[in-house]
């Protein structure tokens, strides 16, 4: 238990990044699969995209937090539009970050050769995402832990609100504040982003906005990571040592 780096990249991505689980699937996946050219590349490219992408999240989530500590009245706009550009930042990447991971996940699937997993032309690589991930899991592998782990990751509410706040910044200038104001006594009071006419309750931007988020998609990836590392191991078991004679 003892990595720093993660092997595929060479990021060092801290403690909350399960770097010992994921260097193990990598191992796995590299060492025993035999998955040819064609999933050995999109495995490559989506295994690494995922310690990137956790990487892009975690710098996101200290640029917005830095900005909060360091606005100042003078130039208020620049900085709100500088908050706006990590939160979208922010949002988009803890998106992607499970998307790629899924990603990662179907080309294990389909390299091993699990019925209903196909990922041999550019229409099959299309295809791939959370939603038709899940179904597909529940009918190859119905009642293993990897599939009620990303059941548990797709019906959270985290998860959920993740995925509208990325698509509403993808389509949309960034929702109205409410601002704050001064409450005396030195009380301070956060913005907040008015999501209730898109759906959402109104979240409070400050410091936790981001760092809270950032555990909770660590733990989630732990979990996910876990799960696929178990599965990797029983399905792709090491070669037979020749004995000796």
């Amino acid at each position: 238990m003892g990595e720093k780096e993660v092997i595929t990249v060479g990021l060092r991505l801290g403690p909350k990044f399960p770097t010992h689980p994921y260097n193990l699937v990598h191992s796995h996946v590299v060492f025993r699969g035999r998955f040819g050219k064609l999933h050995s590349r999109q495995w490559q490219a989506s295994w690494n995209a995922v310690a990137f992408r956790y990487d892009a999240l975690t710098r996101h989530d200290r640029e917005f937090r830095r900005l909060l500590r360091n606005s100042h009245p003078s130039d208020l706009h620049a900085h709100r539009s500088a908050q706006e550009q990590e939160l979208f930042g922010f949002f988009a990447t803890a998106s992607a970050l499970f998307e790629c991971f899924g990603y990662a996940t179907y080309t294990v699937l389909a390299g091993s050769r699990t019925p209903g997993f196909r990922l041999r032309t550019l229409q099959d690589q299309r295809r791939v995402d959370l939603i038709r991930l899940l179904p597909a899991l529940r009918m190859a592998l119905p009642r293993h832990p990897l599939t009620t782990a990303f059941s548990r990751l797709l019906r959270s509410k985290a998860f959920k609100e993740t995925q509208d706040i990325r698509n509403y910044l993808s389509h949309r200038t960034a929702p109205t504040r409410a601002l704050s104001r001064g409450v005396g006594d030195g009380e301070y009071r956060a913005d907040q982003w008015n999501l209730r006419p898109h759906g959402r309750a109104k979240i409070p931007l400050e410091p936790a906005t981001t760092a809270s988020r950032v555990v909770w998609c660590s733990e989630m990836l732990t979990l996910l990571t876990v799960r696929l590392e178990k599965y990797v191991d029983d399905r792709l078991p090491p070669e037979q040592q020749p004995r000796r004679r």
